[in-house]
């Protein structure tokens, strides 16, 4: 986290802690919390209760989930304080500024007006899409195979598809993540081949997140 330049800071310990269970009420109902079942409780140590408004913060080496899409590639910081309950949380406190995903783990910035004065519990929550609704068949828009070698994944993206970043993951059918890959696609370049040599033997879904929309297609591995 960073502060601005200036004025007062909490001259003290900082504690920042990573609860592994849902909240007793989620900020937005039917939304997914990112990772999943997880919040965060930031508390201040220092002398001083009141300070400076941060500038700035990352969250870090955030496991992702795989039923979640980021629309524009945001997720939503929500707010409270640490002793509150209830539906209590603050209404979209701030968007995330950037995402940056490493395999299947992500760091999340947030740097947009921030104008953070206080800690307590904080939320990421993103849009939620509902696998079970996932149709088996391939989407018209994708046409999906594997290579002779079976290390390759070619996928032609069809002609509904926009030039810029795209979200690529690979999830199992018990929605265990398995690939995650931002790629940004250039205008014609609707031929994208992809690393699976690490996968083993199963029936696979490739996901393509662009622009808040999804597209699935249903591959079969035979190592």
């Amino acid at each position: 986290m960073t502060f601005g330049s200036g004025g007062t800071y909490p001259n003290g310990s900082l504690v920042g802690i990573k609860l592994m269970a849902a909240p007793d009420t989620r900020p937005v109902a039917g939304d997914s919390l990112q990772p999943s079942n997880t919040y965060f409780i930031i508390n201040n140590f220092g002398t001083n209760s009141s300070f400076s408004k941060l500038s700035s913060i990352r969250f870090k080496n955030l496991t992702l989930n795989s039923n979640v899409s980021f629309k524009d590639n945001a997720l939503r910081l929500y707010h409270r304080n640490s002793f509150d309950y209830g539906n209590s949380w603050s209404t979209n406190f701030n968007t995330s500024s950037q995402i940056v995903i490493n395999s299947s783990q992500m760091d999340v910035f947030f740097n947009n007006n921030l104008s953070l004065s206080k800690f307590g519990q904080f939320a990421l929550v993103g849009n939620s899409i509902n696998t079970a609704n996932i149709s088996i068949k391939n989407d018209n828009n994708l046409k999906l195979w594997v290579s002779e070698d079976k290390n390759w994944l070619h996928v032609q993206m069809g002609n509904n598809y926009y030039p810029g970043s795209a979200r690529f993951s690979i999830t199992d059918i018990n929605g265990r993540l398995h690939f995650v890959k931002i790629l940004d696609i250039n205008e014609n370049e609707s031929h994208i081949i992809l690393n699976i040599s690490d996968l083993s033997s199963s029936v696979y879904f490739l996901n393509v997140d662009q622009k808040g929309k999804r597209s699935t297609g249903k591959f079969i591995l035979n190592q």
